[in-house]
């Protein structure tokens, strides 16, 4: 076995095994798990297939979007999102602003004449003054939208006090309708496919999980090793050291592990660097799993939930995602529950306030028989928006960067990314550790060699533009 490789990669999620696909070199990938796909995972359960927490595909980004069709080929189908709200005992579609039809009055007249004087008072603010998520809320929609829905179902989420978030995260995440948009949705039905993940793709079989199955078809899966917890990193030795004691050397490290832990197993860091990671917050996710001997429940692909006397705050109804998740005639759910640190309960206790609230808002019956239960435990899974995150996660890759380590993706970079954005940042380490080697190499050649070569562009936009190709370099593919 191999003492040393010239790039270690540090998780196997999507950016990890994205950044593997994308490099030039000999690289080896630790995996802390016994699977490959990170939060990409899924599991499947006497014939019901549940991912770790509700996952879809969605991108602006053309070459995302052909990084999608390369893993999944025909194994995905599109389709127009049915995303709903639940609050009153009524179910309201999403977005909750501009959806409030079929509420009780009074919550329909405290949703418009709140935003009404939002408006007039607000209205001409330039909202990077606010200094809070809370803030954004109250003055964007005003106290009506903010207290039968925003306010309350962003707390069950994040956890944290909404006036200790920023808000400079929601731009191409939360739909923005305009005043008629939301004036229009409360007096009729309104508008029902607003928003960046409107029209979305699943794979039609073997969960999100036949995402991360397609890389096995793209790599050398032999490079791979999972139960590889990395315990320590050595800068001044170039050497990680896995739990099990064995070392392995490297000339570059990516690491998709969360900046906490990350800036946690490197020997000698500076403390403000460590000070900078431990600054850093987020939540987790308890999913808990269950399937049912009764299909057709509901039409819906996912239901928020505001009110806090139900256990989860969303549910992600896998079977709708697609029908192979689930066998025929039943039905299957992911509920979703926030915590952060050890406030959390026990697997037992959550499946059954699961399904005292599955029955309580309609997607369970008495009589039906309960097929699969179980639940996992996500321990990160939402970074939580810090004004101050921007300048600690510039302190830790500035420094990590002059040891030749990349941090990537939604934990590596501390950013709110979905699976496209996990993909292109893989490729962007990737691409940053290739034109490094490429210089490096030009500028070690002989001098004869260098005046043989023909010129290289060197303009970023060409760089960019060459890195557009889903051929691998050097006619790999």
């Amino acid at each position: 076995m191999r003492s040393e490789y010239s790039t270690i990669i540090v998780g196997s999620g999507p950016t990890g095994l994205s950044a593997a696909y994308h490099l030039d070199e000999d690289y080896l990938i630790l995996e802390k798990e016994a699977q490959i796909g990170g939060l990409n995972r899924s599991i499947t359960i006497n014939g019901f297939t549940f991912d770790h927490a509700g996952h879809i595909l969605f991108t602006n980004d053309e070459y995302a979007r052909q990084m999608f069709n390369r893993l999944l080929g025909d194994n995905v189908h599109y389709q127009l999102r049915e995303a709903w709200c639940y609050q009153c005992g009524v179910h309201t579609m999403y977005p909750f602003q501009a959806n409030t039809y079929g509420l009780p009055r009074e919550v329909i007249r405290d949703c418009v004449s709140g935003m009404a004087r939002a408006y007039l008072k607000y209205g001409d603010d330039d909202p990077k003054s606010y200094r809070s998520f809370e803030e954004w809320i109250y003055k964007t929609y005003g106290d009506g939208i903010a207290r039968h829905f925003m306010v309350p179902y962003n707390q069950r989420l994040w956890k944290v006090p909404l006036s200790e978030m920023s808000h400079d995260w929601l731009s191409g995440r939360v739909p923005m309708p305009k005043v008629e948009e939301i004036i229009e949705g409360a007096i009729r039905p309104g508008i029902k496919n607003m928003g960046p993940n409107a029209h979305f793709g699943y794979p039609l079989r073997g969960g999100f999980q036949a995402l991360v199955d397609g890389w096995r078809n793209l790599l050398d899966v032999s490079q791979v090793r999972t139960r590889s917890e990395v315990a320590c990193i050595s800068l001044q030795k170039r050497r990680v050291v896995l739990q099990s004691g064995e070392e392995i050397g490297f000339r570059r490290l990516v690491s998709t592990m969360p900046l906490p832990e990350l800036v946690r197993r490197i020997e000698n860091i500076p403390q403000r660097i460590r000070d900078a990671g431990e600054s850093l917050n987020h939540t987790s996710i308890l999913c808990v799993f269950i399937g049912l001997d009764r299909g057709n429940i509901t039409d819906k692909h996912w239901i928020y939930y505001p009110e806090l006397d139900l256990f989860f705050h969303r549910i992600f109804v896998q079977g709708n995602a697609s029908p192979f998740n689930q066998p025929p005639n039943c039905s299957n759910y992911i509920a979703e529950i926030s915590y952060r640190g050890s406030n959390v309960a026990s697997k037992d206790v959550a499946i059954e306030k699961t399904l005292a609230s599955l029955e309580k808002v309609g997607l369970k019956a008495p009589h039906d028989r309960v097929l699969v239960a179980d639940a996992v435990y996500l321990p990160y899974a939402y970074v939580i928006p810090q004004w101050h995150k921007d300048a600690a996660i510039r302190a830790i890759k500035d420094f990590l960067g002059e040891h030749d380590i990349y941090t990537v993706g939604r934990f590596g970079e501390w950013a709110y990314y979905n699976t496209d954005h996990s993909i292109l940042s893989g490729k962007r380490a990737a691409d940053a550790i290739n034109e490094k080697q490429r210089k490096h190499r030009v500028a070690s050649a002989p001098r004869s060699a260098k005046r043989s070569q023909p010129a290289v562009a060197t303009d970023p936009a060409t760089v960019r533009a060459a890195g557009t190709s889903l051929d691998r370099p050097g006619g790999r593919t």
